[in-house]
């Protein structure tokens, strides 16, 4: 029998499997619920590809991996369910560990993270949660008869992520002979989501679970994110992303020197107090073009900025964008000249339209651009009511995921354009007063700056190493006081600014020093 030991993550020695890879030499594996439909086993040999997680920016060049792939597919008796789980096995130099590959958007998980992690030592499983990557919920969220299809939503929420842990677990000891000594999550937007429902729901799965940007309150945040182009529609007002970029602009020079030097990142953009009526008649460049900030842009990015209202009380709603964020998303903005005049219309986040069309209104052909803010206030309503439960995956109480010894690390970049950052902020508190001692087992890192999970579209440090500080928590008792951050220029990957991410509620303040080093800030408390 083959040995290792696990000290360190770079002291685990790797072994080498001498187990054969066919579907006579490893059992099929048992799934409670559920019916194996077909397991295929087949040798991957001398794989090459340029592949990364698809929130980093830095692809990995793989040569040469042999791996065992073992594919199950399964259904749920009379769920009319066909599911996938993809397994990729080392043939040589397995650190003893199983990872999975989580997803993003629509997608339960990604295929790209198989070799990537593989090429590391990990043993590593997939699943395709009964409807293909590729496909947007037009394609599977309802049934013939206009119905939602709740078991491939239940499937995408949350049981496909505990069968995948299961499977992948059990072909891991059925072809080693022996079980990964540690089992990690590692995810980023709808895989954060993904990290913190198995924290909730099944708690025994992982040890380690790094969830980032995670779309947690998924019923209140994505209809939140219709919110600008109901806006612009009651408006009428479409302003095109230049007009948006200066406004942001103007709002980041406001606050900049908070933290006490100007380097265009916000340490901590909720004590930016900026009115944007202050620079209405602004010049500002589009496309070459001199233009003035206008009063009803400044209008709306405020109203945006605050988040979606309820038209009763004026009680808020959700969150909305920091003022470090980018507009590009929410919604973009798209003129063309019609009869020599020009009309500009908003594209909203598809997500987004796509929930309220399909699982809120249930009617495919429904046209969002009729809805009245009375209407949203109803569907905001009828998207919590129906389906917090199911997806919402905001339950504070981690209490029997810490009493299984799990450790997790969140991270959220507070220019997220996507997911709303104060959105996990909210989050991590409830957990904090459902247990005060939660930091014990549970860490929450504000990435200031940072977009959504792409390192590349942020001109600010981007998390490095996460997982590696996950590791040395769980195997070693290690817990992060801060995180590793790196800024890199996008074409040489050479970097330029160093920081360390406080663990919140701390934030970095400039402590004298070169700007672009880690050394010149401290955690502090917030301005």
């Amino acid at each position: 029998m083959d040995f290792w030991t696990f000290n360190t993550p770079s002291a685990i020695t790797p072994i080498t499997s001498h187990q054969i890879c066919s579907a006579a030499a490893i059992a099929v594996p048992e799934l409670p619920g559920a019916k194996i439909l077909d397991m295929t086993v087949m040798q991957i040999r001398n794989y090459s590809t340029s592949t990364g997680e698809f929130w980093d920016a830095s692809p990995l060049d793989i040569r040469g991996l042999d791996v065992c792939n073992v594919t199950v597919t399964y259904t749920h008796p009379g769920w009319d369910d066909t599911i996938h789980v993809e397994t990729w096995l080392p043939l040589s130099g397995w650190n003893g560990r199983f990872q999975a590959s989580s997803g993003g958007g629509w997608t339960t998980g990604f295929t790209q993270g198989l070799a990537l992690r593989a090429s590391q030592g990990y043993t590593v499983s997939v699943t395709d949660g009964g409807h293909a990557a590729d496909s947007g919920a037009d394609e599977w969220a309802l049934n013939e008869d206009g119905s939602v299809n709740l078991h491939l939503l239940e499937d995408f929420a949350s049981l496909a992520l505990h069968e995948l842990a299961v499977l992948g677990k059990a072909i891991t000891h059925a072809f080693y002979g022996t079980p990964a000594a540690y089992s990690y999550w590692n995810g980023c937007s709808t895989g954060g989501r993904q990290g913190l429902m198995l924290a909730q729901r099944f708690p025994d799965d992982f040890d380690g679970i790094m969830a980032a940007a995670p779309a947690i309150n998924w019923s209140m945040f994505v209809v939140a994110g219709y919110w600008p182009q109901l806006l612009m529609n009651q408006m009428g007002v479409y302003p095109e992303l230049c007009e948006f970029d200066a406004l942001r602009e103007a709002a980041i020079q406001a606050c900049d020197h908070l933290d006490g030097v100007r380097d265009r990142v916000l340490s901590a953009p909720g004590a930016c107090d900026f009115d944007p009526l202050s620079v209405v008649g602004q010049p500002y460049d589009c496309n070459g073009i001199l233009r003035t900030i206008t009063k009803e842009a400044a209008i709306l990015a405020q109203k945006i900025w605050t988040g979606p209202m309820q038209r009763d009380n004026n009680a808020r709603r959700w969150y909305g964008l920091n003022l470090d964020a980018s507009f590009w998303l929410l919604p973009r903005v798209a003129c063309a000249t019609e009869d020599r005049v020009k009309r500009c219309r908003g594209h909203p986040f598809e997500i987004s339209e796509e929930w309220l069309r399909l699982f809120v209104i249930n009617d495919q052909e429904f046209d969002l651009s009729t809805l009245s803010f009375d209407e949203f206030d109803a569907l905001f309503d009828i998207s919590k009511d129906k389906y917090d439960d199911m997806i919402g995956t905001a339950n504070p109480n981690l209490s029997q995921f810490r009493a299984a010894g799990g450790k997790m690390i969140t991270w959220h970049g507070t220019a997220d354009e996507a997911i709303f950052a104060n959105g996990t902020l909210d989050y991590y508190q409830e957990v904090l007063k459902h247990d005060p001692a939660a930091a014990d087992f549970y860490r929450y890192f504000e990435v200031p700056g940072v977009a959504h999970c792409l390192q590349s579209i942020s001109n600010a440090p981007f998390p490095q190493d996460v997982l590696a500080s996950l590791i040395a928590w769980v195997e070693e008792g290690k817990a992060p006081e801060t995180i590793n951050a790196e800024w890199k220029d996008p074409f040489t990957h050479s970097t330029l600014m160093r920081r360390k991410l406080c663990q919140w509620p701390l934030v970095a303040r400039y402590v004298g020093g070169d700007i672009t080093q880690e050394s010149s800030y401290s955690c502090d408390k917030h301005f």
